[in-house]
């Protein structure tokens, strides 16, 4: 058996037996030094999958030592916890002697602040951006159908505006079909942060060509089938409009299920994701494909990230232009992670109300 045939049967045992989301902990403990406990722990029962584990990841480990260890380590746990609990004597309630103030609910991440960033209308009648590249039926088919069928989806939205050549056409379909068919693990999706302009199309170039050795004539398709840029479905003359923006992010969350979905790796998500709802979905969804996340902070990319000055005139020549404005509110709007909160925690918890996202 295959190493991606061994993670589809976990994939599929866990998710038979309601805790596929272990299937995402399960990969990041085949990463870099094999963790053999975590690895066990979770796949306990599955006698089968077991086997194939050692055969294939830890052919020297001994997994019926690392049972007995598990299995003590939890006999203590409960030991420790039940003394907890004896410690702690009931006691009764007693009445308060006077009403309490009304208790402030806790908001999620994000909820109840003052919208500032401009909020796509409804598209014009008749508008172009009324007309999406898939609709959800085919997406469903395409995800039935597998990588080949995802890839063949993904050509076609990246393409269905018409201004490329066959050429190029054909050679992204060559080169996302040649990714898919060598699959590698873990898989690690990239979400890149900042507003347009401060670099973070040349960060993805750069750690891409790092983690995939590409030929000079592979360069252009495998940004396109790795690098999900939105501002690649922006028109020549954009100038902020708030419609075609927002069908450029619709499109690119579309893109970005085919891909990961197609199993491609690395994948890069270059789009502002000021707030931590708008990272909300990649999240979700790298969590449920396998993806190890990795978040990329803005100050990561360019230490000039939030002068706005320096971004304006980076935007001087450029034909998609970003006006001041709305750079200015992409500035105030910035919503930084939590320090003491783990990253993919917080985006889980960030309130996505009323915002607009194809993913779910």
């Amino acid at each position: 058996m295959s190493a991606s045939a061994f993670l589809a049967a976990v994939k599929g045992r866990l998710m038979e037996w309601g805790k596929v989301e272990q299937y995402h902990r399960f990969v990041v403990a085949l990463s870099g030094t094999v963790d053999v406990k975590l690895a066990v722990k979770i796949l306990r029962g599955h006698e089968d999958l077991l086997q194939i584990f050692q055969r294939k990841f830890a052919p020297q480990a001994d997994l019926r030592s690392t049972k007995r260890e598990i299995k003590e380590q939890e006999e203590q746990e409960e030991q420790q916890a039940a003394r907890a609990r004896r410690r702690v004597a009931p006691v009764a309630p007693r009445p308060p002697p006077f009403p309490p103030p009304r208790a402030e609910m806790a908001q999620p991440v994000g909820a109840g602040e003052e919208e500032d960033l401009p909020r796509p209308p409804a598209f014009p009648p008749g508008h172009e951006s009324e007309e999406d590249g898939l609709d959800s039926s085919s997406l469903a088919a395409a995800i039935e159908g597998g990588p080949q069928e995802c890839v063949r989806q993904l050509v076609q939205l990246l393409f269905d505006r018409g201004a490329e050549s066959d050429t190029e056409r054909v050679a992204v379909s060559r080169y996302a079909l040649k990714v898919v068919s060598k699959p590698r693990f873990p898989r690690e999706l990239y979400i890149l942060r900042g507003a347009p302009g401060i670099g973070k199309s040349d960060f993805a170039q750069e750690r891409l060509a790092e983690l995939r050795r590409l030929e000079p004539s592979e360069e252009s398709a495998a940004r396109l089938s790795h690098i999900c840029a939105a501002s690649d479905f922006l028109s020549a003359d954009y100038q902020g409009e708030e419609y075609q923006f927002e069908k450029a992010m619709k499109n690119n969350e579309m893109r970005a299920l085919l891909s990961m979905e197609a199993g491609i790796h690395p994948v890069f998500i270059d789009c502002p994701n000021l707030r931590l709802w708008e990272m909300k979905p990649y999240v979700l969804l790298a969590e449920r494909l396998g993806y190890v996340i990795h978040v990329i902070e803005p100050w990561e990319i360019c230490a000039k990230h939030d002068d706005l000055p320096f971004l304006c005139s980076l935007h001087d020549d450029d034909e998609q232009r970003a006006p001041a404005t709305l750079l200015q509110a992409m500035l105030r709007r910035f919503q930084p992670l939590p320090a003491a909160a783990e990253p993919t925690e917080a985006i889980r918890r960030a309130s996505s109300s009323g915002a607009r996202h194809f993913l779910r």
